[in-house]
């Protein structure tokens, strides 16, 4: 079975962020809380809410609603290094490769009607030597779906 709109979405920005020049290869599709020291820098990509906006349900010439829906991810990205600063400057230069990447099709490959970054958060985990940045993306990715078919994409 086909998934639905929403996490074919969260997959799209999977591979749009893959390969990166900092981060490469290590992404990980999930919130996952231990991320083996060898492979950060690393990103992070998950859903956080889905918010169906009711104004826009109208129904379909096949009696289905049309639903326009919003899903918020999280693109998170985890630096490790000796010294702060040089956190703070990777994160930095993360978080311009993200953004690039993402920005480069906002359609997502024709799922989505729009997608934008909504916030930035930091926060530092841990302390002394085994302290990790965590500098988090927030996007908000519009899509239309009928009513009775979640895995499919409605113009």
């Amino acid at each position: 079975m086909t998934d639905h709109v929403g996490k074919q979405c969260v997959d799209a920005i999977v591979t749009a962020v893959t390969g990166l020049t900092t981060t490469g290869t290590d992404v990980y599709p999930a919130r996952i809380h231990s991320v083996p020291g060898a492979k950060i820098p690393a990103l992070l990509v998950y859903a956080n809410d889905l918010v169906i906006d009711p104004s826009t349900d109208a129904l379909q010439s096949d009696g289905n609603r049309g639903m326009l829906i919003t899903v918020s991810v999280s693109v998170e990205a985890l630096v490790k290094e000796v010294l702060v600063a040089t956190m703070e400057s990777t994160a930095w230069t993360i978080l311009s490769e993200v953004q690039t990447a993402l920005e480069a099709d906002k359609t997502l490959g024709g799922l989505s009607k729009d997608m934008k970054l909504d916030s930035v958060e930091w926060d530092r985990l841990g302390e002394g030597d085994k302290s990790i940045l965590s500098m988090r993306t927030v996007w908000m990715v519009l899509f239309r779906i009928k009513e009775s078919a979640p895995t499919v994409v409605l113009a």
